[in-house]
């Protein structure tokens, strides 16, 4: 993986975040239930497995530890919207709602509606930290003179060197 490939992985990042806003919109407005809308932890989305592998040599990037605390929030929240409309019953069998537009309770939908404007909150402040970390990469690889192309294992060992030296980036 090179370095300009992380780039477009944090601008793919972004996309999905904004993906999970209008998955909750339609949940909440009771359209059918597709299988990427029921909701996962943090560590287990896409994004959440490309940040703590992959990502991972980003860590020295002051954005970086920026990026989980309301990435883990709009998980939460999502989460909370998913369970206020199904029961504990209906989420244990989740399978049987796939595809199948229901009715929803109207206080249930009324008390998630109340929720997208945290979700849209938390996602706002992913995007932003996406933006910050995307910015941070920029400016790092433009101080150090590596290019798009370098291999990001390549910026690992320029890291683990920098950290030997007592350089956190931090």
């Amino acid at each position: 993986m090179e370095i300009q490939d992380v780039f477009k992985q944090l601008l793919e990042a972004r996309v999905a975040h904004l993906g999970w806003v209008a998955r909750a919109e339609a949940l909440v407005e009771g359209l059918p239930l597709d299988k990427e809308q029921v909701p996962l932890l943090a560590t287990n989305c896409d994004f959440g497995h490309w940040y703590l592998g992959g990502g991972r040599a980003l860590r020295h990037l002051p954005a970086y530890d920026r990026v989980a605390p309301p990435h883990e929030r709009l998980h939460h929240i999502y989460s909370d919207i998913f369970s206020i409309l199904y029961s504990e019953e209906e989420r244990f069998n989740i399978l049987q709602w796939l595809g199948i537009q229901r009715r929803m309770n109207q206080p249930n939908r009324d008390k998630a509606r109340a929720l997208l404007p945290k979700l849209k909150l938390a996602s706002q402040e992913v995007l932003e930290s996406l933006s910050h970390l995307t910015f941070e990469l920029n400016q790092y690889i433009k101080r150090k003179n590596i290019q798009k192309n370098t291999p990001l294992s390549d910026l690992e060992k320029l890291y683990n060197d920098l950290e030997n030296m007592g350089y956190t980036g931090k």
